[in-house]
């Protein structure tokens, strides 16, 4: 039994696993032999992504540049991708934006360097997250004008290669104060900056003034550099406004294998609070997960109805605004509820891309387990044997 879950562990496909799973029927111990080969299973196959994006890849040189040639991005001119959203979207400074994704650290790097891993925002205002290469670690800064006005270092997120951290990035400004929101790992932080200046104007320099309310935003994803170093993104879910810390860590519960959000009823999620029972979130008073763990549904819910675009790893190439069908008045669908979202779709818009999109896919034992019956046949079998 052992021999075959090693085969299966590399091999998890549903052909391999109808072979290893029949065996539950056979009584007590076959389900212990089963019990303790499934986990070989989960230590050998551990749960990640059955796709990822990854970075950083090399820019385009002159000779393999698309036509026309992308055009770098003030925000971030080094960035991998980046797109603007459309003033029509009505997404600016003023209502903000949070977006989530899982990371992955797939190869360290002996040289002290950081990379680029996602920014949001506007050239005079925005927030940035850095991998640094050699130490696993991530750091954020906060940027108005040019400047450095604040800056957070995490203590070291990755221990070893390929293992998966959530990331959630959010920024809006009220009032003329920026509203910061950003988990690394179990590190949730929220903070305000001071009161931003409406304009900048230094020597040499033509007055920059930043309009809160009719300013798009902008997203810049990964890096364009020629490195050894290799990090991993899975597909990545934007919201409108500032998520509440409930809503991050109901995100966090879905899973780095999680895919899809306004595609089922909230109900029909299965979220685990397992990777989420850290000291550092249960000490935490903001994440309140007692409150999540009671009712996740609830905080799903507010995920999908707040949802606004999605990138996937298979399609990079674009990124999916969530709207309605044409036609539909969302304004007059509020008592509908969650079915609304059966009348919802994702439009898809172009990003531009400086170098080639990479990425990676692989079988994963959930993904097998779902082709023939789903992880539910397995407990399934687990009782069946119990009964027996």
């Amino acid at each position: 039994m052992e021999t075959t879950a090693s085969f299966v562990a590399i091999h998890s496909s549903p052909k391999s696993l109808t072979t290893f799973l029949p065996p539950c029927f056979n009584g007590s111990q076959a389900l212990t032999d089963v019990a303790k080969a499934f986990q070989i299973l989960l230590n050998e196959k551990f749960v990640q992504p059955s796709e990822c994006l990854q970075m950083p890849q090399r820019a385009f040189s002159s000779a393999d540049r698309p036509d026309p040639a992308p055009i770098p991005s003030r925000l971030t001119p080094f960035s991998a991708a980046c797109f603007i959203l459309d003033p029509a979207h009505k997404i600016f400074l003023s209502e903000g934006m949070t977006i989530s994704f899982w990371l992955s650290l797939a190869k360290f790097s002996d040289l002290k360097i950081k990379e680029h891993v996602v920014s949001i925002g506007t050239p005079q205002l925005n927030v940035k997250v850095f991998l640094h290469a050699s130490t696993g670690t991530l750091s954020l800064t906060l940027n108005v004008f040019g400047a450095t006005i604040k800056r957070i270092k995490t203590s070291k997120i990755f221990e070893k290669e390929k293992m998966w951290e959530s990331i959630c990035l959010g920024l809006r400004v009220v009032d003329g104060v920026a509203k910061v929101l950003v988990l690394f790992g179990d590190h949730l932080t929220c903070f305000e900056s001071p009161d931003l200046p409406l304009e900048f104007q230094g020597e040499g320099y033509t007055p920059n003034v930043v309009n809160f309310s009719t300013t798009p935003l902008e997203i810049c994803i990964g890096s364009a550099v020629e490195t050894d170093f290799l990090y991993e993104i899975s597909s990545i879910f934007s919201f409108k406004g500032l998520l509440s810390p409930q809503c991050v860590i109901a995100f966090r519960s879905l899973g780095c294998e999680f895919q899809c959000l306004t595609e089922c009823r909230s109900g029909e999620f299965y979220s685990s609070f397992a990777n989420s029972m850290t000291k550092n979130l249960i000490t935490d008073k903001k994440c309140n997960l007692l409150e999540v763990w009671s009712e996740p549904k609830k905080f799903i819910s507010r995920l999908q109805r707040s949802i606004l675009f999605v990138i996937r790893v298979t399609s990079a190439h674009c990124y999916g605004l969530s709207v309605f069908q044409k036609g539909i008045d969302s304004e007059r669908l509020s008592h509908v509820r969650e079915n609304v979202f059966c009348l919802a779709m994702y439009k898809d818009y172009p990003i531009e891309w400086h170098c080639q999109i990479v990425y990676r896919k692989q079988e994963t034992l959930d993904i097998s387990l779902r082709a023939i019956g789903s992880i539910k046949l397995f407990v399934f079998l687990y009782a069946l044997v119990r009964i027996l």
